[in-house]
């Protein structure tokens, strides 16, 4: 599952989202305010642009995270499976 942190107003965040719906897998979008695991991969990587994106394998774990509109990380998130 990908999960999309957004923040009011970001067109990163639309256009995340709008990709992975595209591509068949609508992401889960949280509150970037709200979200515990957004805030603590932006705060451990020092991430300042929304939004957080994270991939959680079948478990629950957080295997894969970045932030930002990025393309490829989506692909690549989307090829490994973390999307379903």
């Amino acid at each position: 599952m990908i999960t999309v942190a957004t923040v009011p107003n970001c067109q990163q965040c639309r256009a995340t989202i709008k990709r992975l719906t595209n591509a068949g897998h609508p992401p889960r979008v949280t509150n970037y305010q709200e979200d515990k695991t957004a805030q603590d991969a932006a705060i451990r990587n020092n991430w300042t642009s929304a939004p957080v994106v994270y991939a959680a394998n079948n478990n629950g774990d957080v295997v894969r995270s970045w932030h930002g509109y990025n393309p490829h990380a989506i692909d690549l998130a989307i090829q490994a499976g973390y999307a379903n």
